[in-house]
């Protein structure tokens, strides 16, 4: 049975991106962007098939898509499991109010713009009083499992809010407050985790905002393809609609998809292996490593941690390699939107996963769209809009020889 899986696995990863036929050849493994852990029993990899089942399913109007959405299937905005295209950015929006408060302004459709709709029902747009307005590219898939795996304790060793240590660098650990469905045994990690004042280390989305991959699938579910849930009941709507559209919605009756759905969809997210290495061992790769870790970039770039012992044994007390501390920076001016979630500062991002960077093209028709909102589309460009934390990092690299440059950037396409 495991073998028939797998064949099934192949079969759908061999996929060509550019001429959209299947190959009569298997893919290079280390071009997979996503994969099953290896690891995983014969009943999670049946769960992980169904979750991606899920995934690469096209909702329709029938099934209570919308009455506003972004896209019908998961897979248009993770193509393959990869990073997103500006083509499919997802947009967020609030109001600054006088008391400088940031109004998510739910009543205007808020915090997100759903920009397609149904037939017969006006698509969203962002509202003129937004003042806050943030265009972010969809996030890769591979190894989101072990980000939640980690432990808190090992996420907030590397805090450092009050720079004590003087390297300019003072990272911190994002706290939001969970919708009650998050806490609904969704967790894989035994450890407490609500603070006495019901706060939750955010782990997911650009500024941290869901506590765990269950929260971010309802989300994703509900304000991208407008399917609800048990644990995200309401459709999204557009706040010009007329009040019978607003009360009609799309029509179906809600929830849209069952409680089996939703866990087979976080379960995949749960179990899609790291991506993989390419030209690890190659000299310029290495010395490319070298440097990466000499000019800083490992402050917040951290290389490795340990997960801890997991409900889920695949993810369990296993070392990987994500070059994240999980943590919040102050990015600068040039990064600042405007536009905030949780208790993030409109400055303020989550240090990004680097595993699987070398592989965003190959999600994105063979241009790389970097940073958050997709405005670099080289990696030098990336490393240039940093800002904030990261100025005297830049320096560094700025600082290097040009070969040196390009070893470190060597050594980033390998990830």
């Amino acid at each position: 049975m495991r073998l028939q899986i797998l064949s099934s696995i192949l079969f759908i990863s061999i996929l060509s991106f550019h001429a959209c036929k299947v190959m009569d050849t298997a893919p290079d493994p280390e071009m997979v962007l996503i994969s099953p852990i290896e690891s995983l029993s014969d009943d999670e990899l049946r769960m992980h098939m169904d979750g991606d089942a899920v995934f690469n399913r096209s909702f329709t109007r029938e099934d209570g898509v919308g009455p506003v959405f972004i896209a019908t299937t998961c897979r248009s905005c993770h193509f393959n499991g990869g990073k997103g295209h500006p083509f499919n950015e997802i947009v967020r929006f609030g109001e600054w109010n006088t008391e400088g408060k940031f109004d998510e302004m739910l009543d205007k459709s808020g915090p997100q713009l759903q920009y397609r709709s149904i037939d017969g029902y006006p698509a969203e747009e962002v509202p003129e009083a937004a003042d806050g307005v943030v265009h972010l590219n969809p996030p890769a898939l591979a190894g989101l499992g072990f980000l939640e795996a980690l432990s808190e304790e090992d996420i907030l060793s590397w805090e450092d809010v009050d720079d004590t240590d003087g390297d300019g660098i003072s990272g911190r650990a994002p706290y939001v407050y969970p919708p009650h469905y998050a806490l609904d045994h969704t967790f894989i990690l035994d450890e407490p985790l609500v603070n006495a004042d019901g706060t939750m280390l955010g782990r997911f989305g650009k500024k941290s905002f869901s506590v765990n991959l269950f929260q971010q699938a309802a989300r994703a579910l509900n304000e991208d393809l407008g399917m609800t849930t048990s644990a995200e009941n309401h459709d999204p709507f557009n706040w010009k609609a007329t009040p019978e559209q607003i009360e009609e919605g799309d029509g179906v009756p809600n929830p849209e998809i069952s409680d089996a759905m939703l866990d087979q969809l976080t379960f995949f997210l749960r179990s899609c292996a790291p991506p993989p290495r390419r030209n690890a061992n190659s000299p310029a790769v290495l010395e490319g490593e070298a440097i990466f870790a000499e000019i800083g970039c490992v402050k917040c770039h951290r290389p490795s941690f340990t997960t801890a012992k997991s409900r889920i044994d695949a993810l369990s007390e296993k070392l990987v390699f994500p070059y994240s501390d999980m943590l919040l920076h102050d990015m600068g001016d040039g990064l600042d939107d405007g536009y905030t979630e949780g208790d993030a500062q409109t400055f303020e991002w989550r240090t990004p996963p680097l595993w699987g960077l070398g592989l965003a093209e190959e999600s994105q028709g063979g241009t790389g769209y970097y940073m958050h909102d997709g405005r670099a589309t080289t990696l030098y460009d990336a490393i240039q809009a940093h800002g904030g934390e990261a100025a005297s990092i830049k320096g560094n690299f700025n600082a290097l020889e040009q070969t040196d440059q390009q070893y470190l950037i060597e050594f980033l396409r390998s990830l």
